[in-house]
């Protein structure tokens, strides 16, 4: 299995056509595994700056995607964060900054769960497992709801 990224572009067009919910499945190198669950997902157009739009969470894996909520999507060359830096440059990857990284699905993939040591650039989901582990894989998943 390698990485996939349907894009933004396409994110809004479905999102866009009525009422959508994101499963969010993350799993460990150990084998443990939690999710996040939206019950209201979309993803604005390209004047937007693909801003995102996140709410009612329940799972087990807490709600990392909080502070995200109505920001635009932020990429190495295209800083759109409220941070004084270029988020996407600090964690390595293109993602909805709020608090610079409370969840970075895009960061860096570390083989076997390498800790990191210094800024978390891994692909991490904070109210989980904090910054510094990085995770195996993680699936968002979008469905329309009824």
């Amino acid at each position: 299995m390698g990485e996939f990224w349907l894009g933004n572009r396409f994110l809004h067009s479905i999102t866009n056509q009525g009422s959508y919910e994101l499963m969010v499945n993350l799993t460990e190198f150990d084998g443990h595994s939690a999710y996040a669950h939206y019950n209201v997902f979309g993803v604005g157009d390209a004047d937007s700056k693909y801003l995102l739009t996140v709410s009612g969470f329940s799972g087990d894996a807490g709600d990392s995607l909080e502070d995200n909520n109505n920001r635009p999507f932020s990429t190495h060359d295209r800083d759109h964060d409220p941070w004084g830096g270029n988020c996407a440059v600090r964690h390595k990857g293109a993602w909805w900054y709020g608090n610079c990284g409370s969840s970075n699905l895009n960061g860096e993939y570390h083989h076997h769960g390498e800790h990191i040591t210094t800024d978390p650039d891994g692909v991490c989901w904070y109210h989980w497992r904090g910054y510094y582990n990085s995770l195996r894989s993680t699936t968002m998943s979008v469905r329309r709801r009824n």
